[in-house]
């Protein structure tokens, strides 16, 4: 299972949820990354395309974000739109960090629930402060006159990683 947790504001949010199974095509694309030949895979995942580039000669099935399931790591992906990308840029078999996981309450939330908050603070984050936690908040233009617009909700100008919250 794959356990997400992020700041919205002010809370902390956590979801859990099965690691995801991918519809992998294996397709005759080559690229090298880190001086490994990588093999092209592609496939349809929560509302995007994705072309990724794994490499066999490191017998690891995982990858960067929730990606995994193919015969090696996956060391490259990107959207079909060019929105998200990921490309490994080091290797390191001996990590001297640890998993961190905050000790701090956690509203357990689906993802869906999740992505709903996420998307209601991005939209209008003054108004998501004011309603989740009591506080106000005052938005004044340059001569200290009050700006009722910054309570307006905002077009966002990039989109999610994963598009299909919507539907569900």
């Amino acid at each position: 299972k794959f356990t997400h947790s992020e700041k919205i504001c002010v809370d902390w949010f956590k979801y859990e949820e099965p690691a995801p199974e991918f519809e992998w095509e294996l397709v005759d694309s080559v690229t090298t990354v880190l001086g490994y030949e990588c093999k092209g895979a592609r496939c349809s995942f929560r509302g995007r395309e994705w072309m990724v580039y794994y490499c066999e000669e490191i017998p690891v099935m995982d990858g960067p974000w929730k990606f995994h399931g193919l015969p090696g790591l996956i060391m490259a992906a990107r959207d079909a739109n060019k929105e998200y990308a990921f490309e490994c840029i080091s290797i390191n078999s001996h990590s001297s960090r640890d998993i961190t996981v905050y000790d701090v309450p956690y509203n357990n939330a689906t993802r869906k629930k999740f992505y709903d908050t996420l998307h209601r603070y991005d939209t209008n984050p003054f108004s998501y402060y004011q309603t989740t936690t009591g506080g106000s908040v005052t938005v004044t233009d340059e001569a200290g006159n009050p700006d009722l617009t910054a309570f307006d909700p905002m077009e966002l100008d990039y989109d999610y990683i994963e598009r299909d919250w919507r539907e569900k």
